[in-house]
């Protein structure tokens, strides 16, 4: 296992760099690596940075034992183009993901994932969580725990299982003045809207006429979804991707070198 308070955090371009390195090291001698990625996170939404206004210990603790970027910036604030980038170290130009629906394209983005790179060098390679690329980059993964599913079905069956899990957990209930009925992975649990929420302040609708959202539909979890959601927090769908994770972490160390990443969803 790296050590944190050894490794330097590497820029996207500096990571997919790095791999054919790592390849042509001797497999003794290869690190494995774990990747952290938080979505919707501005550079200041982080107490390292000085906000006073929330906590977020464990970033904190990963900030201060590694590098923190002060002037880090992103190639694109909008989620599939920005996920594209950073999984190939490559500017939006050349990746030609330039929307949220380009993640659904077949032949989107000519270039390899610093993953694809890493597997082709003997890495084995697991991802959990949002991924929001283009599908084809996910062949490289397999979920052994789904019965080797990868590509667009390896990210269908995650939500799958975390449907099931709500299902099991979540007893159905109507709403009450104030609340709505959620989309997406969290389809069917009441939620309290906030003034952003485009159903703020309107009355309770069943859950079958609760739209998805527009621009912002992903098909990953949020749609356009802003409030504050019922469901105790050893159930959001984080603690399931934190869950799954480190469920394989104990199954990949045993085989080294592994890569795992680790990618919340919007909640």
């Amino acid at each position: 296992m790296v050590n944190l308070r050894k490794t330097v955090s590497l820029t996207a371009t500096g990571l997919v760099a790095a791999t054919a390195c790592l390849g042509k090291a001797a497999p003794q001698t290869r690190p494995n690596i774990i990747i952290i990625m938080t979505d919707q996170q501005r550079w200041d939404a982080l107490s390292y940075s000085g906000n006073k206004a929330i906590r977020t210990p464990n970033l904190d603790r990963l900030a201060a034992s590694g590098v923190w970027f002060k002037a880090a910036v992103t190639q694109c604030p909008v989620s599939a183009p920005a996920r594209a980038s950073v999984l190939t170290g490559t500017c939006i130009e050349k990746t030609t993901v330039r929307t949220n629906a380009d993640a659904g394209k077949k032949n989107q983005c000519p270039f390899s994932t610093f993953d694809q790179i890493l597997a082709d060098n003997g890495y084995h390679p697991e991802y959990y969580g949002k991924f929001h690329s283009p599908t084809k980059m996910t062949l490289v993964y397999k979920d052994p725990d789904q019965g080797g599913l990868s590509g667009s079905s390896l990210i269908v069956g995650e939500k799958l299982l975390y449907k099931q899990l709500t299902d099991q957990k979540v007893l159905p209930r109507p709403l009450v003045q104030g609340e709505q009925f959620a989309t997406g992975c969290y389809s069917g649990i009441p939620y309290k809207p906030d003034p952003m929420d485009r159903r703020y302040g309107l009355p309770p609708q069943p859950a079958s006429t609760s739209k998805k959202g527009g621009d912002d539909d992903d098909g990953e979890g949020g749609e356009e979804v802003h409030g504050c959601l019922e469901l105790p927090a050893d159930i959001t769908l984080t603690a399931f991707t934190v869950g799954r994770a480190l469920e394989a972490l104990d199954r990949v160390k045993k085989s080294a070198p592994f890569t795992l990443t680790c990618s919340n969803w919007p909640e």
